[in-house]
Order: structure tokens, then C-alpha cells, then sequence
């Protein structure tokens, strides 16, 4: 498996890929007549990505092997889409990564393709709003004799911004980490610490502690704003309980994790986040800019556009006002590959 980089794939894959939590999310949140079907008891995490290269800044995967009630194999696919607007195209991509997983359940020697059932948990600030069928995709109308011909499928929709938190289920770490994912974003990060890390106080301290380790871990690679005194004083107010054990838990912790670990590069961390935001923000802007002129762009173009630079990016908005075509777009992107 690919080294995991992002803050937001690296914690989806610690917080889901654990079974018992994987079970607990499972259970909770995919449909009852799906929870019914399904044995979800003991989900197994296969530890293979199917997402392209390209598109690991985007979007992450987990896939689970599972058993249908009467005893055949199936699978449960969670594709993670952590861009800040949903993707019109996922169910495009959805349909390439089903297809590998049963291109692979074919080379094990498998005669029956196996179900998938296929989710997509989003938890960027805006709402999903587009289609979640594969059809709608297609140029394609209800009356046409093609329409028997073209693949259909439906994905089921997790999305966190339309989930009130008072509805959120599960396990204090599943709660804490469903949490935290939805309010990543948001400007009220800091007032809804304490209750974020209030979820965790019913468990055991050791995994209390432990599960705290990986819920600021995230927090900080994600929002390197927050400073280590601003999390010390939360978990201060939350967590230590005067003569306790937990007191010298946490202090040990804070001290080595939060104050020594991440005081030492914080302003590097935080200076390499506001570049890495402004390079996405400018690609967002630039992608829609040129959609609109020219219309739907191929894969590759959006993919060589992602990797601009932020100085490019904006050579790139001003030269587009010119652009008439497509052919204009891939002449620019031609020329600056020649430049560098």
C-alpha cells in the first residue's frame, strides 16, 4: 500500500480500519434492510487500494470482506471523498473500482462475481448534491433503446454535513471520530473541542489515552492553527480529575506528544498548510473557470492542472480569458511542461 500522507485518509484508515470499530460503523450506519442481509459481525479490512494515484489527495478507500446471512461471500466498499465540494463524477470512479475488486475475485478463481455494496462517506462543509446513480451519468433518455445496454448502479450516501450531531451512534471513539471528521473544517473547530473529546469519557484510560493520541494526532496535521497550549487547556478541562491516575497520564502525554513533539516545526507545519490550502483553493477556482469556458475537461487535463504550481496556477487564470478551445488549454499545458 501507497505511504499514506494525508491527515485526513491517514486518520479514516486508523479510525475505520480497525475491526471492532469498522463492525460498530457498519451496524450504525448503512441501511436496516442492508444490516439485516449482511453479517457485520466481524468485518475483515482487505488492505488493498484501489484509487488512482492521482486522486489520493481526493479520496481514500477502505474495502471489508464480509458474509451475506445464508453464508456467501460479499463486500462492503467505503470510498472517503474529503474535497471541499462534492464530485459530480464519483459514481464514474465507483464503477472503475468495483470493477477491480472483481477483476481480482476472478484471478482468485471465482466463478460468481461477488456482491459490493458500495458507500460514499463525505464529510466536506458542503452539502452532497449531486445524483448517486450511475445513469444520470450518461447521455442517455428513459425512452431510448440503448438504455437497457448501460450499467446502473446506486451508491449509498454517508454525508456528515447533513447529519445532526445529536443523531451521531456508535462506540465513544466511533462518536469522537465522526465528530471530529465533521468539524474539521468548520470555524467552530475550537468551541466543539470539549465536546469532541467529552465522547471518549466513559472508556478506559488506557484506551482513552490512546484514542486521544490519534483524534490530536489528526487535529493537528489538519489544523495547524490550533496551538498545543489551546489543546492542553481542553483536555485540562475535560479529562484531568484532581489525584487521580488520569492527571499523570495526560501531563505525561501532553508533555511528549503535544509541547515536545509538535512545538519543534509547528511554524513550518502551519506556513506548509496555509501554501498547500491556497494551491487547492487556486486549482479549484482554475477548474471551474476553465469547465465553464470550455466545458467538461478529460481526466488527464484535470490531473496536469492539479499539479501546477501556485505561481502557474495563476498564469493559468490569466491566460485562460484567451483560450477558444481545448486545443488552446493543451498548447499552454504543453508549453509550461517544455518550460520546467
Amino acid at each position: 500500500m501507497a505511504e499514506i500522507t494525508n491527515p485526513h485518509d491517514r486518520f479514516f484508515k486508523e479510525l475505520l480500519g480497525q475491526p471492532e470499530i469498522a463492525a460498530d460503523f457498519l451496524m450504525n450506519y448503512l441501511p436496516p434492510e442492508v444490516v439485516a442481509a449482511l453479517d457485520l459481525s466481524a468485518p475483515e479490512p482487505v488492505r488493498d487500494a484501489f484509487i488512482d494515484s492521482e486522486l489520493q489527495q481526493h479520496f481514500s478507500d477502505l474495502l471489508y470482506r464480509v458474509r451475506m446471512r445464508e453464508g456467501t461471500a460479499a463486500f462492503v466498499y467505503v470510498l472517503f471523498e474529503h474535497k471541499s465540494a462534492p464530485d459530480s463524477r464519483v459514481a464514474f470512479q465507483l464503477l472503475r473500482y468495483l470493477v477491480r475488486i472483481w477483476e481480482r475475485s476472478l484471478k482468485e478463481g471465482q466463478d460468481l462475481l461477488p456482491p459490493i455494496y458500495p458507500i460514499v462517506f463525505h464529510h466536506g462543509t458542503a452539502r452532497w448534491n449531486v445524483k448517486q446513480n450511475f445513469r444520470s451519468l450518461v447521455a442517455v433518455t428513459d425512452d431510448s433503446p440503448l438504455l437497457r445496454q448501460v450499467p446502473e448502479f446506486e451508491y449509498y450516501l454517508l454525508d456528515l454535513a447533513a447529519i445532526d450531531e445529536t443523531e451521531l451512534k456508535g462506540a465513544p471513539y466511533l462518536r469522537a471520530g465522526l465528530m471530529l471528521f465533521r468539524n474539521i473544517f468548520s470555524r467552530e473547530l475550537k468551541r466543539r473541542l470539549p465536546e469532541i473529546f467529552r465522547q471518549l469519557g466513559t472508556e478506559p484510560e488506557q484506551s482513552l489515552v490512546e484514542h486521544l493520541r490519534t483524534l490530536i494526532a489528526y487535529l493537528s496535521h489538519a489544523r495547524d492553527e490550533i496551538r498545543p497550549a489551546e489543546i492542553r487547556q481542553t483536555l485540562e478541562q475535560t479529562f484531568i480529575r484532581q489525584g487521580g491516575s488520569m492527571q499523570s497520564i495526560v501531563d505525561e502525554w501532553i508533555a511528549e506528544k503535544v509541547e515536545g513533539g509538535r512545538l519543534k516545526g509547528i511554524e513550518e507545519g502551519r506556513l506548509r498548510g496555509i501554501e498547500e490550502g491556497r494551491v487547492e483553493g487556486l486549482t479549484s477556482m482554475t477548474l471551474r473557470l476553465l469547465q465553464k469556458k470550455l466545458g467538461s475537461l478529460p481526466e488527464v487535463t484535470q490531473s496536469q492542472i492539479s499539479a501546477l504550481t501556485a505561481e502557474q496556477l495563476e498564469d493559468l487564470a490569466v491566460a485562460l480569458l484567451d483560450f477558444n478551445s481545448m486545443s488552446d488549454l493543451e498548447s499552454w499545458l504543453q508549453q509550461r511542461q517544455h518550460t520546467n
